[in-house]
């Protein structure tokens, strides 16, 4: 019987219609907000939304993006059982069995051709099994860039819209306060769980390189010596807790 998979027919299930919805959504919200700012600033309270609106929006690609990243574990955990059945096959099929028939009356030892049938039978099966496999484990990882590439593509959209905002915002300090309200940072050193993700720390920091008046901030994760090992991306209003989420994608992309 032939050995059958359907992995990567699930996950292309679960995943292909959500993101061709998620896409399209997106885009057409995108290109309604790009086009407020056409002749100019909005008013305040409209920017206030739009802000809003975009970090929703942004939430919304994150929370998405967290639920590929999870189908990625499940090539992680068949790529060691697929060695390790490799190795057993060649193990097996390595090992000296004698297939002539001898006669009893010769002291010899024979193994009937019904135990040579089950064990070739068997080793058919496993490597057919190990096959299959490893097609899933291409497929599903194909699944998933293709997924991640247009997902990169709308976060570069909602970055227009930042930068849209920050320069409506730059003589408005209300705005400003709207976009980075007063939070903890995580270099405060004040205890906060946020900031504690899997053996890193966490802080949001301002950009040296972005305008004083439109200060930008993004969030890096170190490691237990204070060493920086991952750096997230630059934004002016992204909210603390969107640049923490940001981060941790990473770190966990990172751990897969």
């Amino acid at each position: 019987m032939a050995v059958k998979s359907q992995i990567s027919k699930i996950v292309s299930s679960q995943i292909g219609p959500l993101q061709g919805k998620l896409r399209s959504t997106i885009q057409k919200k995108v290109l309604e907000l790009l086009k407020e700012f056409a002749n100019g600033c909005p008013n305040v309270e409209r920017m206030k939304q739009i802000m809003a609106i975009r970090n929703n929006l942004l939430k919304t690609i994150n929370m998405f993006q967290q639920r590929v990243d999870k189908v990625k574990t499940i090539t992680s955990g068949l790529t060691p059982v697929i060695s390790i059945a490799k190795i057993g096959i060649q193990v097996i099929t390595s090992i000296p069995v004698p297939t002539a028939i001898i006669p009893p009356t010769t002291g010899g030892v024979g193994v009937p051709m019904s135990v040579l049938n089950r064990f070739s039978k068997t080793i058919g099966v496993l490597s057919s099994t190990v096959d299959v496999l490893e097609a899933d484990v291409k497929a599903v990882n194909s699944i998933v860039t293709s997924v991640s590439i247009p997902l990169n593509t709308l976060r570069d959209k909602l970055q227009a819209i930042d930068i849209k905002i920050a320069d409506c915002s730059k003589n408005n300090p209300e705005l400003q306060a709207t976009a980075q309200p007063p939070a903890n940072t995580g270099s405060e050193g004040v205890p906060d769980s946020n900031y504690l993700y899997k053996g890193y720390t966490l802080e949001i920091i301002e950009d040296p390189n972005s305008p004083k008046i439109a200060i930008r901030r993004y969030a890096i994760a170190k490691d237990s010596r204070g060493n920086i090992r991952l750096i997230g991306q630059s934004s002016f209003s992204s909210s603390t807790q969107v640049l923490l989420d940001e981060i941790k994608f990473k770190i966990d992309n990172q751990l897969l």
